[in-house]
């Protein structure tokens, strides 16, 4: 990124929520840094640069950010409230580098979840036979909760939203 109307304030936005949520890449990290340092250098920095990097530190100092989860494409778009991120090093809070271990499973997965579980109850099914059914189905596609505990648990904590998208999709 040689100029600085390459970071306009539509690209700040965009690249300091990926790295907000962590799907943004280290390069795209770098180079809001890249940005912020040359603005900074004359004196003209973009009100969203500074609340970036104040994010990032304050993420930092308090080791972890509350951040939405990213709602996948073709998904309804699901509310719900941040799930906590932990931040271990200034790099992983610029996202420069990811955190380790896996993503916190978002609550538009959870409700999706709740929506098959609701689905087969509709069908006929009782409540274990559901639950079971759903945790097979999703464990042969390999899908993020796929076993018996955690379709329980999704049902348990998401059967409303999972309500609403049933009815929203029908």
């Amino acid at each position: 990124m040689a100029d600085d109307e390459a970071l306009g304030p539509g690209t700040i936005m965009f690249t300091a929520s990926g790295v907000a949520d962590g799907t943004a890449t280290p390069d795209e990290a770098q180079r809001l840094l890249e940005g912020f340092v040359r603005q900074a250098s004359a004196d003209n920095v973009a009100p969203r640069l500074i609340d970036h990097v104040h994010d990032c530190l304050v993420a930092y100092v308090q080791g972890k950010r509350l951040a939405f989860p990213p709602v996948p494409v073709g998904a309804p778009e699901i509310s719900g409230p941040p799930l906590p991120q932990i931040v271990k090093s200034m790099d992983e809070a610029f996202g420069l580098a990811r955190g380790r271990g896996q993503p916190a499973i978002g609550h538009d997965v959870r409700a999706e979840v709740a929506m098959q579980v609701l689905a087969a109850r509709l069908a006929g099914k009782s409540q274990e036979d559901a639950l079971g059914k759903v945790a097979d189905a999703r464990k042969a596609a390999k899908l993020p909760i796929h076993g018996d505990t955690q379709v329980r648990d999704a049902w348990k904590t998401h059967r409303v939203m999972g309500y609403i998208c049933f009815v929203v999709r029908a």
